[in-house]
């Protein structure tokens, strides 16, 4: 066991679904040790990770992680305590290899809300939109992650995460053949969102949103004139009065999809002062015991009901 291991970074090459290659360089820092938690054996050890991609020549920023807690469990087949340099580390592989990026269209938000994506209700958010394109046109708005700036963290037993999106709103070009849509503006955001997550039984997990707040726009291009700091007082008002009605949907538990995958009986997740405490239980196979060769070989009895019925 000691002699497999190696303090050096061990390099892993993938490629993720968008073809985007990595290196992730996986540096063990503690020689595996033998433990024993109420007369069961467990090995344990910590590792850190980097991830370089290995086109544009970028890396992700390391993240020194606090101290963590022992062995809290005694039933799990698996404790991982993730700390905030692999949190970080997460966060900067989905912006960088635009695996945030989406379109939200009219038809892909509840009918309930009150806002539409057309230029009749976004000149609240933008004045001047409806001068630009005319009353009615639709919209529809592509959101796509940036690494400009991006972290994501543990304080105080809450996930809080920094990031940087980029947003273009899309308008439909009206008295012109066909339907075509006119990229009206190009919004740098930065965002923050505070939120705690646990497990509230063996199959689901218990998410509330306690703070969400756009901390700047810049306006990177635009057809007409954007205020950046008045959109950022908007947009936070808005969120401040959906956040109830998300914390609502959200109250009641979120199904923890890797239940029942590859014979895991039970994920639970706890978030601790300053980690991800994650303990993952298998699913117990039922041993059989073979039956005796005698009772494998039918008796006269038994013969004579299998040729009556």
């Amino acid at each position: 066991m000691i002699e497999a291991y190696s303090s050096g970074a061990q390099p892993i090459e993938f490629t993720l679904p968008n073809n985007a290659s990595y290196r992730a360089d996986l540096t063990f820092n503690e020689i595996p040790e033998h433990l024993v938690v109420n007369s069961t054996s467990f090995i344990s050890t910590a590792a850190d990770v980097m991830f370089y991609n290995t086109a544009t020549k970028q890396t992700s920023v390391y993240v020194e992680n606090e101290q963590f807690g022992n062995r809290t469990t005694n039933t799990s087949d698996i404790e991982a305590y993730i700390g905030n340099n692999l949190l970080s580390q997460a966060i900067w592989l989905a912006m960088d290899s635009k695996m945030v990026n989406f379109t939200i269209k009219q038809e892909s938000l509840p009918s309930s809300l009150p806002i539409k994506l057309n230029t009749d209700s976004l000149r609240i958010l933008l004045p001047g939109i409806e001068k630009k394109y005319g009353l009615g046109a639709e919209a529809f708005l592509i959101v796509k992650g940036s690494n400009n700036y991006s972290k994501l963290e543990i304080r105080q037993g809450k996930l809080a995460t920094t990031a940087s999106v980029e947003l273009e709103i899309y308008v439909e070009l009206k008295g012109v053949e066909g339907k075509k849509y006119d990229l009206a503006t190009t919004l740098n955001t930065t965002l923050f969102a505070s939120v705690v997550a646990n497990s509230v039984n063996k199959t689901s997990y218990l998410v509330n949103i306690i703070n969400a707040e756009i901390i700047d726009i810049d306006v990177e291009t635009s057809t007409f004139k954007v205020d950046g700091k008045k959109l950022t007082s908007l947009l936070n008002i808005a969120l401040e009065a959906f956040i109830p009605t998300i914390n609502s949907k959200l109250g009641k538990g979120i199904n923890n999809p890797a239940v029942g995958v590859f014979s895991v009986d039970y994920m639970d997740v706890y978030m601790e002062n300053n980690y991800l405490n994650t303990s993952i239980a298998f699913m117990k196979t039922q041993f059989r015991q073979p039956p005796a060769v005698e009772s494998l070989i039918p008796t006269m009895d038994q013969q004579v009901l299998e040729i009556i019925g």
